[in-house]
């Protein structure tokens, strides 16, 4: 989204307070696991699981729906190179993906970030089961399909009409691994790459879920263009979500290969919609102590070789320099939960 000239004033007024630009800036250290120009991974101090890993833009951003084009590019291009060396350095079989947009939704920092959770049986992480929703209305319900029925196709013709992508000129095919969710599903959005659903059984009403049709079941298996163009859908989705039903948050969830909580092990991810006291209940319970030890070194033993460096104009960011007091931070600190509402009405506007 464009950025008006008095609210890129206030995010310039943000980033000296911002605690993740002084991780990038070295003003404060982290537990870093993967650098390059755009991109900065560092492990969470509270993690939920073991390798529970940040993943953000250099530059501050607010939220998801503001970041340029280029920029996301770069992100969730090499996201799927970090997922892989997260998953081979920690030997585990499956990975979560969780993105918070809105304070409703459970985001804790005005610089907006992910986070990537390696899985494995028996981890305690299981919340993004996502079965069906309980004592659902009805009629809100079929109100939330036919909205994103309508948004979703028509911001994405947007988008199509502002970036033209020479492999795209229509629905295209469905692989015969997504036959039967297709059937069994009312199809919101699709094109050669990816399909959108509501399920017939949805965890709540506006409940998308979004299928990869190039990759069945390993996140890591999609090169840059797949990956980033499967983000811009489920953004698109998400803002059609604050947009179509005036969401006050979104949740984006990916869910890829053996997990707990995943039992068919294909690739989807999941858009949730979010109001105030909607009675989701999404955090999880920090255990300090998993990302002791030799954890960061052996995912960056990993990384090192994710060649990702490129020359892409932003805006700079603060010139990092070394610091020697390590001071651990977490996005359970206190946040700015009103910069971030602020961000999201933008986006509802």
């Amino acid at each position: 989204m464009d950025i008006p000239p008095d609210v890129q004033k206030q995010l310039d007024e943000q980033k000296k307070q911002c605690v993740f630009c002084k991780i990038v800036g070295g003003e404060i250290a982290g537990k870093k696991v993967f650098d390059d120009d755009l991109t900065m991974a560092v492990l969470d101090i509270n993690p939920a699981v073991k390798g529970h890993t940040l993943v953000m833009p250099k530059e501050h951003y607010p939220i998801l729906p503001y970041i340029p084009r280029n920029v996301f590019l770069h992100v969730f291009g090499v996201l799927p190179n970090i997922v892989k060396a997260i998953k081979e350095s920690l030997i585990v079989f499956g990975v979560n993906i969780f993105i918070a947009n809105g304070g409703v939704a459970g985001q804790q920092s005005p610089h907006f970030l992910f986070h990537i959770f390696p899985r494995e049986s028996g981890d305690g992480l299981e919340k993004f089961d996502f079965g069906p929703g309980k004592n659902l209305d009805s009629d809100k319900v079929s109100e939330g399909v036919k909205a994103l029925s309508y948004a979703v196709p028509l911001l994405m013709r947007k988008f199509f009409s502002q970036n033209h992508e020479s492999w795209h000129s229509g629905s295209g095919s469905t692989p015969e691994f997504l036959s039967v969710i297709r059937d069994s599903s009312d199809i919101v959005y699709e094109d050669e790459r990816v399909l959108c659903v509501t399920p017939k059984n949805p965890f709540c009403a506006g409940h998308l879920i979004l299928y990869s049709k190039v990759v069945e079941k390993l996140f890591e298996n999609l090169d840059s263009d797949n990956s980033s163009h499967l983000f811009q859908v489920a953004s698109i989705a998400a803002s059609a979500c604050f947009e179509g039903l005036q969401a006050h948050g979104t949740n984006i969830v990916l869910k890829s290969g053996k997990c707990p909580d995943n039992p068919s092990e294909l690739l989807s991810v999941h858009i949730i919609p979010r109001w105030q006291d909607d009675g989701i209940n999404l955090s999880w319970n920090p255990n300090k102590g998993l990302n002791d030890g030799d954890v960061s070194s052996i995912i960056r033993d990993k990384t090192f070789f994710i060649g990702t460096r490129e020359n892409v104009s932003v805006a700079p960011a603060t010139p990092h320099r070394s610091t020697e007091n390590v001071v651990k931070v977490s996005v359970t600190q206190k946040p700015d939960i009103e910069q971030i509402d602020d961000a999201v009405k933008r986006v509802r506007m």
